[in-house]
C-alpha cells in the first residue's frame, strides 16, 4: 500500500501548466489571426482597453501593441488572457521561446505533457556530475566523447532550433538554451550550487523504470566514476560543505539503493579527505563497488558511454578472470 502511494504522487512528465509556473518569464509568440477576435472578447467584457490592461497587469499602450501583433508577451500575461477569454493556450499561442530571443529557440504549446523518460534522466544525471543548472544548462568535460554525447541527449528534448555556445576553458564547455535549464528544472534538477545547498536523487529517478535508473546512474559514472585496475573497484566521490553532510549521505545512500536495485551489491560508502575550498570546510564522501560478479553486472545493466573508462572496466574483469583461473590451477 505504501509502495502504491509513493508511485500515485512520483512525477511521470511535465504539463504546460507546470512548465508555466516554474518559468514564468519565457515569452510567447501569438497567433495573429486570433488577436481580433480575443480583443473583441476582452471588450465586450471589460469596455476599455485601460481596463483589460489593468486587469493582466500592464500599461495600456502595451496591451495596444499586443492586439496590433506589435509585442509579444510574456508567458504569464498571455496565460492571464487565455484564462479571461477562456480560449484554450493551444489556440492561442504559436510557441514560446526566451525572453528577448524570438529567433532562437523555442518549443510548441502541443509538445506538452513531456514524458520524463531515460533521456531526460540522462542528463539530470550529468547536472549532478560536470554539468550545472543556474542561468543556462552549462555542461563542462575534457573529453569531446562525452560533450558529444551530451549535445545528442539534449537535441533529443522537445525544443526546436535549440542555440548552444562552445568555448574551451580546462577542457570543452558547452552552454544550452534556456529552455532546456527550464525542462530539467521542472524534472526536479538541481538548480544552483550543489556543494552549497542540499541535493537529492529525483523521486521519478529514484523509485523510476530500471532503465531511467541506469541512464541517470551512467551519466553521473562517465562524469565522476574511478576505475582503479590495481585495487579492483569502481569509486565514485562527492564533495560538499560540511553543514550538508548528511545529506550527501543520503544522496550516496540513494544512489546505492538503485545500484542494488539493479543487481549491484557489494557496495560500501567511506569517508573522503576533509579539506578547504574558498574558506569553507568540505567533507567528500566516496561511494565504492567492489567485486568480479558485481563489475559484469555494472557493465551489463549501466555501463559507461565513456570508451576510456568502458575500456578499464572490461580491463579489470578480464584480469580478475585471470587471476582466479590461475588460482584454480595453483589448487589442482
Amino acid at each position: 500500500n505504501i509502495e502504491c502511494i509513493i508511485w500515485m504522487t512520483i512525477l511521470t512528465e511535465i504539463t504546460l501548466e507546470q512548465f508555466i509556473k516554474v518559468c514564468p518569464k519565457n515569452s510567447v509568440k501569438l497567433q495573429n489571426n486570433k488577436l481580433p477576435f480575443i480583443e473583441k472578447l476582452l471588450v465586450k467584457r471589460f469596455c476599455t482597453q485601460e481596463k483589460i490592461a489593468k486587469e493582466v497587469g500592464c500599461s495600456r499602450r502595451y496591451i495596444g501593441l499586443i492586439f496590433d501583433g506589435k509585442r509579444n508577451p510574456n508567458i504569464k500575461l498571455a496565460t492571464q488572457v487565455c484564462t479571461l477569454t477562456s480560449i484554450h493556450f493551444n489556440e492561442l499561442i504559436e510557441r514560446i521561446y526566451p525572453k528577448g530571443h524570438p529567433d532562437g529557440s523555442y518549443i510548441f504549446p502541443s509538445s506538452f505533457p513531456i514524458n520524463l523518460n531515460e533521456n531526460i534522466a540522462a542528463i539530470i544525471g550529468h547536472s549532478f556530475g560536470d554539468g550545472h543548472l543556474n542561468k543556462v544548462f552549462a555542461y563542462s568535460n575534457t573529453s569531446n566523447e562525452l560533450i558529444e554525447s551530451a549535445r545528442i541527449d539534449v537535441k533529443k528534448l522537445p525544443i526546436y532550433n535549440i542555440t548552444s555556445n562552445c568555448f574551451e576553458h580546462n577542457g570543452t564547455n558547452i552552454r544550452f538554451s534556456t529552455l532546456v535549464r527550464d525542462i530539467l528544472i521542472c524534472a526536479s534538477g538541481p538548480k544552483g550550487s550543489k556543494v552549497l545547498q542540499k541535493t537529492f536523487v529525483p523521486d521519478w529517478i529514484l523509485h523510476g523504470a530500471d532503465s531511467i535508473k541506469a541512464s541517470f546512474l551512467q551519466s553521473i559514472f562517465d562524469d565522476e566514476a574511478c576505475i582503479a585496475i590495481d585495487k579492483n573497484e569502481i569509486s565514485l566521490g562527492f564533495s560538499k560543505d560540511s553543514n550538508f553532510t548528511t545529506n550527501l549521505e543520503e544522496f550516496l545512500s540513494n544512489m546505492k539503493i538503485m545500484l542494488e536495485s539493479l543487481g549491484i551489491d557489494g557496495i560500501t560508502i567511506t569517508k573522503g579527505k576533509s579539506y578547504i575550498r574558498k574558506g569553507k570546510q568540505m567533507s567528500t564522501r566516496v561511494l565504492h563497488i567492489y567485486g568480479k560478479t558485481n563489475f559484469i553486472e555494472f557493465e551489463k545493466r549501466i555501463g559507461f558511454s565513456h570508451s576510456e573508462k568502458n575500456t578499464k572496466l572490461l580491463k579489470m574483469i578480464n584480469k580478475i578472470k585471470i587471476i582466479k583461473m590461475n588460482s584454480r590451477q595453483r589448487d589442482k
